[in-house]
């Protein structure tokens, strides 16, 4: 007498376009492609060119780099404003060390790290010791 413990090997998918359509980043992707062909059909022919599309996507590198963190800082339930006035403080830092001192590019790259993360553990430092919220510190 023996028993047969194997699942049977018939699995249905259970995928559905009814069921993708119900999914919350169904909206988030039809914008998207609604937008894309807007300014595919109004915004000229340079815009759906390589070239065209270097150039946003270029900008959007930019805007990614800066809004993961700060994204990651907001789910965590804290607002950190004073990156607007960080990122111009670190360029004019690697310009006038690389540019005025006439240094390697990568010192000025190098200070302007250190300026950052000294900015941030200052700011970090002020809102863990005071228990003010990091909104009124980066203010």
């Amino acid at each position: 007498m023996s028993i047969s413990n194997t699942l049977p090997l018939t699995t249905s998918s259970s995928f559905s376009f009814g069921g993708l359509m119900h999914r919350p980043e169904t909206g988030s992707f039809l914008g998207l492609v609604a937008v894309f062909l807007f300014f595919t059909a109004f915004g000229g022919t340079n815009f759906a060119s390589p070239t065209g599309a270097a150039s946003y996507l270029n900008v959007a590198a930019q805007l990614g780099i800066v809004a993961i963190p700060i994204g990651l800082l907001m789910i965590a339930g804290e607002l950190d404003i004073s990156i607007g006035s960080i990122i111009p403080a670190g360029s004019m830092t690697c310009a006038i060390i690389s540019g005025h001192f006439d240094l390697p590019i990568a010192v000025g790259v190098g200070a302007t790290l250190a300026l950052g993360a000294l900015i941030g553990l200052i700011n970090g430092l002020l809102v863990i010791r005071t228990a003010v919220p990091s909104f009124i510190v980066t203010l």
